[in-house]
């Protein structure tokens, strides 16, 4: 009987380790996955906001550009 109960034991403790393992090795994979998407979604959202910023200053200097020239031919078209 005693050794049974040993054996029972010893499987219990095996079967404990290789779950903790098995536990730990998927977390640390879980975290590496996580960290991953963080970063590509923090590059993404780098990249929209670049991306924003040059249109925004295109859009802007084109309108100054178009503002400027109507100027130019309001003014040229009332002093003939």
């Amino acid at each position: 009987m005693r050794k049974e109960a040993a054996s029972i034991r010893i499987q219990k403790n095996v079967r404990a380790h290789g779950a903790r393992t098995f536990y730990t090795n998927l977390q640390a994979s879980t975290i590496v996955i996580q960290t991953g998407m963080r970063a590509m979604a923090a590059r993404n959202e780098y990249r929209y906001r670049r991306r924003t910023k040059a249109a925004i200053i295109i859009q802007v200097t084109h309108s100054q550009d178009e503002l400027l020239t109507e100027l130019v031919n309001h003014r040229g078209s009332r002093s003939m």
